[in-house]
Order: structure tokens, then sequence, then C-alpha cells
């Protein structure tokens, strides 16, 4: 079964939230609190394609508009694997 995994690249701010973010997860912020929340390694499967977004973590599922390079990114491979299905489906079922 074909999986494509997205994670963001761009930092957030966890100011409001820091007091209640584990000390581990604390010591990988930067001076000004910001910080990745899941990056590829946590974010991806080993072994599948992967493509990192240049979003924040509240951004990986809303677009501004169909111009939006990570809108482009994402609806391009989903309509491959769209164009792909019927060939995944016959091969699978032999």
């Amino acid at each position: 079964m074909p999986i494509i995994c997205f994670y963001e690249r761009q930092p957030m701010d966890f100011t409001a939230l820091v007091k209640d973010l584990p000390q581990q997860y604390r010591d990988t912020l930067d001076e000004n609190k910001m910080g990745v929340l899941a990056n590829q390694n946590s974010a991806c499967l080993q072994g599948y394609e992967r493509f990192g977004l240049e979003v924040r973590h509240n951004m990986l599922i809303k677009y501004a508009r169909p111009q939006d390079n990570a809108f482009q990114q994402v609806s391009y491979q989903l309509k491959e694997l769209a164009e792909k299905a019927d060939q995944t489906l016959k091969h699978k079922s032999i």
C-alpha cells in the first residue's frame, strides 16, 4: 500500500504552552521558545516517501489558496496516488 509522509519544517511559537511541556521537550526549544513539534524523524515512517513542507505544525492541513507551495506539493502527491490506484489494486489482488 502506498504511503506518503509529510512533515513540518518551520518552527512554531510555544511561549503560551511552554509551562505545560515536559522538560525534555522544553530543552529542544530555542531561546525564543520556538521549535518544531513533529520533525521528519517523528512524523515519517521509515522506508516511505517523505516531503518536508515549509509550514508550522498547525498549518500542515490548512492552505490559504491553491497556489500555496504546501498545497501544491500535497495535491500533486494525492493526484499521483489516485492515478496509480487501479494499478496498485490490481497488483495487490494477484
